[in-house]
């Protein structure tokens, strides 16, 4: 069954923001920007995830850093995940005309919607008393991207959610993910999803 949830905002980190803008130091000039952009998107926002139960075996055949990352799982959740349309609306507009505010809106973006997978995860736990692993999403390591097809698919996105793909396998809105969530009581089976994804040279490439 299919389930979809509305999620208040989940606090916002600057300090994020900043790391996904490339910014290592912060003048006041850019703190002060970073205030309006966040003035102007966060109203735009919704946070929205649909989510299922699913059988992982069709996926896990074709993955094995999926079937590592899920392995012991009492359960496993296939969701996708949106921020909203607001936010690309703003990017397009201030593509023209800043550039320096679309990157710190692509930024903002990057922030929100992964603050909203880490809090509905959150709430998972706390629900089932299970350990979320980490998301493992089409793309990452042996998955592939084509993969994101069936999942938005099998969760009807573009019609619970709003999410749709484009022949690339891009997300439209663009601040969206899909991924597969094992819930587990085991704690030291979590796999660092850096481990799992190929891009060695990532800018945000965590410690492994």
């Amino acid at each position: 069954m299919i389930a979809v949830r509305t999620l208040a905002s989940p606090p916002v980190c600057e300090r994020e923001i900043l790391r996904y803008a490339g910014c290592r130091q912060a003048d006041e000039g850019v703190l002060a920007l970073l205030a309006e952009c966040l003035s102007e998107a966060l109203p735009l926002l919704t946070y929205t995830v649909c989510f299922a139960n699913v059988d992982p075996a069709p996926f896990t055949a074709r993955s094995e850093k999926l079937r590592e990352n899920l392995d012991g799982c009492e359960q496993v959740l296939l969701i996708a995940a949106t921020i909203g349309v607001g936010i690309d609306r703003l990017i397009a507009k201030y593509g023209r005309l800043s550039p320096a505010k679309a990157l710190l809106l692509q930024a903002i973006g990057t922030e929100r919607i992964e603050a909203l997978c880490d809090t509905f995860c959150g709430e998972l736990a706390r629900e089932t008393g299970l350990m979320p692993r980490p998301r493992f999403s089409p793309g990452y390591g042996d998955l592939s991207l084509e993969v994101q097809r069936e999942v938005i698919t099998r969760l009807e996105a573009e019609k619970r959610v709003g999410v749709t793909l484009n022949d690339s396998f891009l997300m439209s809105p663009s601040k969206s993910v899909t991924a597969f969530v094992g819930l587990s009581r085991d704690r030291i089976k979590a796999v660092n999803k850096c481990r799992v994804c190929e891009k060695t040279d990532c800018a945000f490439r965590g410690a492994i």
